[in-house]
């Protein structure tokens, strides 16, 4: 399972992959790690271009096929890929440097509600995206993107971290303020907002909007476009 393309928005931080356990061969560092399910083990191989974690069968050592399909959805696959879905968490937290306030934020939501990081999208431009949901299966209440500046009226063409979250829609007018927050980037702006992290804004103010979104999703019903890419 390929996520190299978490490596445009976080950067491999070598000592800590050492200290990891993960050994340098070939060029690349890698890991074997096992499974619940003891009759599978995973290989995790990273470098400066390469993240990805391959599946093998225990008894034969070779690669599980199913584990590489879309078309396979057995509770078996998707038991492994949730497990790995951890790992890639673990990993971003442990062994790569990264945003300072994304990484705050997430962990702030992890231990307040429970949230799980997660990479819902496998195609450009999102593939580098992640959301955090009301529950395990439930809709997203943030969702977390790199984009250019210029995307929000900055006149510089670097990237910029980013979180859209949701809000009512009369409160709008006084929560945007076209400084930290945003008429919401590529969501429906009557309901959504983009608050800029970087290291002026105030944290309190964040987790505030924070508990808006997740408290207005909370109390949303969940559709069927819960993983929808964002769209105006």
């Amino acid at each position: 399972m390929d996520f190299s393309f978490l490596l445009e928005h976080h950067r491999l931080n070598l000592q800590a992959l050492t200290q990891d356990g993960f050994a340098l061969t070939e060029g690349t560092y890698q890991k074997k790690r096992a499974f619940a399910d003891l009759n599978f083990y995973g290989i995790i191989r990273l470098n400066q271009d390469i993240f990805d974690i391959k599946v093998y069968e225990t008894s034969f050592d070779e690669e599980y096929i199913p584990f590489t399909l879309k078309s396979v959805q057995s509770p078996l696959v998707a038991g492994l890929k949730e497990q790995v879905n951890a790992w890639v968490n673990e990993l971003l937290a442990k062994d790569f440097d990264q945003n300072d306030l994304r990484k705050k934020t997430i962990a702030y939501c992890e231990e307040k509600y429970g949230s799980k990081e997660e990479h819902p999208f496998d195609e450009d431009p999102y593939a580098a995206s992640s959301v955090l949901r009301v529950g395990p299966q439930g809709k997203w209440y943030a969702l977390f993107m790199g984009v250019p500046a210029k995307s929000m009226g900055f006149p510089s063409s670097e990237e910029i971290q980013i979180v859209n979250l949701k809000e009512k829609p009369e409160d709008m007018e006084r929560i945007i303020d076209h400084i930290h927050v945003f008429p919401a980037y590529h969501m429906n702006k009557k309901y959504w907002i983009t608050v800029l992290l970087d290291e002026t804004l105030d944290f309190s103010h964040l987790s505030d909007l924070i508990e808006e979104s997740y408290q207005l999703v909370k109390g949303t019903k969940k559709t069927k476009n819960s993983c929808k890419k964002p769209s105006d």
